[in-house]
């Protein structure tokens, strides 16, 4: 069903996101926390960064309760590029004239960070999605990533 390694869930969830992207046209923010072959859903519904941070502490916690070896954040979200060795800003996709839509997925487990793009096509009522593309996201670490870890970390 599902895989036991980080790539196989994260193939197994980008199947199921895009099934559901292109029947209903979006994708809401969720969770997905993976416990052997059990799967937790949970849908984000966050207006700023405060909320977004109290969800994701509660979350935090019922994974730590249920033993959530891994999980997959899934968004959509804005992309563009940046230059070589440049750090963007919060906010530098929605604002560049170049940006792309993409539904992304963030797979973590405590010893790896993977990621799934793929970009969304519009054409007045028709939307779909670009071909997949898998990265391995390595030493990545942010807010959504330490859903697993003890201790908090602070990012700016």
């Amino acid at each position: 069903m599902l895989g036991k390694t980080l790539r196989k869930q994260l193939e197994w969830a980008t199947d199921k996101a895009k099934g559901v992207f292109e029947s209903d046209g979006y994708h809401s923010h969720m969770l997905l926390g993976f416990k052997d072959d059990n799967i937790i859903v949970t849908q984000l519904h966050f207006k700023d960064d405060i909320e977004k941070r109290a969800e994701l502490s509660y979350i935090k916690t019922i994974f730590k309760r249920e033993e959530v070896q891994s999980y997959i954040f899934i968004a959509e979200a804005w992309s563009a590029e940046c230059k070589k060795g440049e750090i963007p800003k919060a906010g530098d996709a929605v604002n560049n004239p170049n940006r792309k839509e993409i539904l992304s997925l963030l797979a973590v487990s405590p010893k790896e960070t993977m990621t799934c793009t793929m970009e969304i096509f519009r054409d007045g009522d028709k939307v779909w999605l670009g071909e997949p593309v898998y990265e391995d996201s390595g030493e990545y670490r942010g807010l959504l990533t330490e859903l697993l870890d003890e201790e908090p970390k602070e990012y700016s």
